[in-house]
């Protein structure tokens, strides 16, 4: 895999818009196409990165190992701490199903599988992690595990995660793994069947846990992040209406929504969406126009007001979808427009 060097340019919007604060300690914005820095903010601070690491873990084992390939569990991967998937010493994955376990639930015993597969030991795969990210550009970042808990001289920055999400992205597979909500895995055993193949033992259900990939108009596909001392974190792609931009956040003090939907509304100029004390999507008159105007309705102004335009977009969005309509956001109308942005039809 060859890697091109993303230079690093600050660019400042003058449209009138101010850039949000932030709870995170450390963030960046960088757009996708140019390189440019959008917005930033400690920008070139070490910090813990969490589960942000397997991004480096995902892109070395994808330079360097097939999908297809078969790795066995180890003890010490089988014993690595949570969050992991249900795996014994003596199991059996494909490459393929170690890697949608580690984008999609975020396994660190998949991880550790992965590396012990790709390079022989996890800790000679850490060394090709961080020769990995000395060629794509990201040289103030320092790993000593494939999975991301802490320790020390563990550490990265936003822009060097930004480099690091960049060519994971020109990965289509990807796109493709981070987009799921759900997926599942095969678990094989030692002994073979008649034919010479592996016998399957059993299924896994992997559950996504990045929700943005679905609440987010347009797409956003990112990797969370949590311990105790490295706080919240995430690193990801998102697009809307031709735009496409990359966006990491470091060492938040709450859940990273809150933080990475005002930057995305403000990189794609477009209005925020109100968040209630429990980071989920505040039922209010303003978000509704919001979502009215996503959905391609003219609801006027969004002032959180109901006026004259706003009813009568309400009332258009209800006959549209089969429910009374009232002009008000009922509790059925209300539904109907979180499913609407959750399924991504709200553009």
């Amino acid at each position: 895999m060859r890697y091109v060097l993303l230079i690093f340019f600050v660019f400042f919007y003058t449209s009138g818009f101010a850039w949000p604060s932030l709870n995170a300690k450390s963030a960046v914005i960088v757009d996708f196409d140019t390189g440019e820095v959008l917005f930033e903010k400690c920008g070139e601070e070490k910090l813990y990165p969490a589960s942000t690491v397997k991004l480096v873990t995902f892109l070395l084992a994808m330079e360097k190992s097939e999908l297809g390939n078969y790795a066995n569990v180890s003890a010490a991967a089988a014993a690595v701490p949570p969050s992991g998937i249900d795996i014994q010493e003596g199991d059996i994955l494909t490459m393929d199903g170690l890697l949608r376990a580690l984008l999609i639930e975020s396994a660190n015993n998949a991880a550790v599988v992965i590396a012990e597969k790709v390079s022989g030991s996890e800790s000679d795969f850490v060394q090709d992690m961080n020769l990995l990210c000395r060629d794509i550009g990201a040289v103030n970042s320092h790993f000593i595990n494939p999975h991301g808990l802490p320790g020390k001289r563990q550490y990265t920055t936003v822009k060097d995660l930004a480099l690091v999400v960049r060519e994971c992205v020109k990965i289509p597979y990807f796109a493709e793994v981070m987009g799921k909500r759900k997926d599942k895995i095969k678990v094989y055993g030692a002994v073979y069947g008649n034919n010479g193949k592996l016998r399957k033992k059993r299924e896994i259900i992997l559950n996504g846990k990045s929700r943005f990939a679905w609440q987010y108009p347009g797409r956003a596909l990112g990797k969370t992040g949590f311990t105790r001392d490295a706080g919240h974190c995430y690193a990801g792609f998102a697009e809307y209406n031709g735009k496409r931009i990359i966006v990491v956040l470091l060492k938040c003090g709450r859940p990273v929504w809150p933080d990475l939907i005002q930057l995305l509304d403000c990189s794609f100029g477009i209005e925020t969406i109100e968040l209630d004390k429990n980071s989920n999507i505040a039922r209010n008159v303003r978000n509704a126009q919001i979502f009215l105007k996503r959905a391609g309705f003219e609801p006027g102004p969004v002032d959180g007001i109901r006026g004259n335009l706003t009813i009568k977009s309400i009332k258009e969005f209800q006959a549209k979808n089969g429910l009374p309509v009232t002009g008000d956001v009922d509790d059925r109308t209300w539904k109907y427009m979180k499913e609407y942005f959750k399924k991504g039809k709200i553009r």
